[in-house]
């Protein structure tokens, strides 16, 4: 961590939000449940990717590992499948999810959003069809178009089942089925965020596939939700992130994940997410 980092200031409260935050860490260091819902035990949460392998989630993992540091809430992450996450999360059998779009609520009524965005996600159009061109979801109306998506990804359900006939529309429980299926002229049109689908197009396999981005859909910001038992500390980490990003730690932290994987690598595979950008009002 850097001097930056670990000087960081801390978040400006309001008095009712810095009692809040100092009984938090009492309790927690007592080791008994607070107000916010939070035992030593501390925090964890649902991951849709693997901080170990997924430069993306490496980058959020960075991000709360600091802002669970200065609320002084001992954090953990579990990794699971996107239709998975979503259940555990939405039981309580978890503390929350990372990073879901901003409507993810609509569907899991359990799940309270934390209201300063993490980061933001691009969904977009992959086929090995030259002829097609997108601008829009809408364009995927009145079309013949066989169109495939990830399993549990709420945002391209909904969006795709207003749009694309039932028996035009299937499912993947990967990125990597999804795309093989347009390399076997199964479908027509793979639908997915671009920082899943890019690096896997990048391997051997794909290298002759002819599979291009047709069209950028939509850019979504992506918020963490927590379990609705620990609604008061989503407030809490809506201000420490306000503070992170003014300071310039979310791109900070972002160079940092870049570094690491391409270190591992022996190459730069940068993010493709973006860091979101506080400005001056």
């Amino acid at each position: 961590m850097t001097n930056a980092m670990a000087d960081a200031i801390e978040a400006p409260r309001t008095e009712a939000n810095s009692d809040l935050k100092r009984d938090t860490e009492a309790d927690v260091e007592r080791g008994v449940e607070n107000d916010v819902g939070v035992t030593n035990e501390g925090m964890t949460l649902a991951f849709i990717g693997d901080p170990k392998s997924d430069v993306n989630f490496r980058w959020v993992e960075l991000i709360y590992i600091e802002v669970f540091r200065r609320l002084n809430i001992p954090f953990h992450y579990k990794v699971y499948p996107p239709s998975r996450a979503s259940m555990m999360a939405n039981s309580g059998r978890v503390d929350g999810e990372a990073a879901r779009v901003a409507d993810y609520g609509e569907k899991f009524n359990n799940l309270v959003r934390i209201e300063e965005p993490i980061v933001s996600t691009h969904f977009s159009a992959f086929s090995h069809r030259a002829d097609i061109k997108l601008t829009s979801w809408t364009d995927l109306k009145d079309t013949s178009y066989r169109v495939e998506y990830r399993r549990g990804i709420f945002i391209t359900e909904k969006r795709l089942s207003a749009l694309v006939p039932s028996d035009k529309l299937t499912i993947a429980t990967y990125p990597l089925h999804g795309l093989k299926r347009l390399i076997h002229d199964r479908i027509d049109i793979y639908i997915g965020a671009e920082f899943r689908i890019i690096p896997i197009l990048k391997r051997d396999e794909f290298s002759d596939a002819k599979i291009n981005m047709v069209g950028r859909l939509e850019t979504f910001d992506n918020f963490g939700y927590l379990h609705k038992r620990h609604n008061k500390l989503a407030g809490l980490i809506a201000e420490v992130l306000k503070t992170m990003r003014s300071d310039g730690l979310m791109q900070e932290y972002l160079t940092q994940a870049d570094r690491e994987f391409s270190l591992m690598d022996g190459e730069v595979e940068p993010s493709m997410w973006t860091a979101k950008w506080s400005l001056p009002c």
